[in-house]
């Protein structure tokens, strides 16, 4: 009789040390510095996709990702272009890239002269996206990209925007 008293009470401390293991509600940051203002672009038609020239940032992060020309993580990087690995699909839509020091495929690109750089925080729950401005000297190795751009002849894009692509809520 005790040992079942006791296998009863471990059995609902377990329940209620699982129960309070669900689901928990974010935070607030502490920080003293308020965040740089973000640009979110809400478009009213959901089948209006812009194409790389347009100045809009859309606001659904697949809709980003669909006017890319190209997207993947800085391998080398300088003040007038990058060199990137590409992110490759998978058979279910997943996207699959290389482990740091396992690459096989490089994309070389240039920034063109009136390039504009974005950080983009993708929110990974509701696929939206908001923008924040940002420089050349926030790409660093490493960094996920989306590039929006041409080809030329020798397979070197040109980037007319780029994405410093920041996945949040996880």
């Amino acid at each position: 009789m005790k040992h079942k008293m006791i296998l009863l009470f471990v059995t609902m401390i377990l329940v209620l040390a699982c129960a309070g293991c669900g689901q928990q509600t974010p935070k607030e940051s502490s920080d003293s510095n308020p965040p740089a203002p973000m640009q979110s672009n809400e478009q009213t038609d959901e089948n209006d996709v812009p194409d790389s020239g347009s100045v809009e940032n859309p606001a659904d992060a697949n809709k980003l990702f669909k006017i890319s020309s190209l997207s993947g993580t800085v391998y080398e990087f300088t003040e007038t272009g990058c060199t990137v690995s590409p992110t490759k699909e998978g058979g279910e839509g997943e996207a699959i890239q290389a482990a740091p020091g396992y690459e096989d495929t490089f994309v070389s690109v240039v920034y063109d002269s009136d390039c504009t750089f974005w950080i983009a925080h993708v929110d990974i729950q509701t696929a939206t996206a908001a923008y924040e401005t940002a420089t050349v000297e926030n790409v660093k190795k490493q960094t996920s990209l989306i590039i929006c751009g041409d080809y030329d002849d020798n397979d070197v894009l040109h980037a007319s925007r780029v994405f410093i692509h920041r996945i949040e809520g996880m």
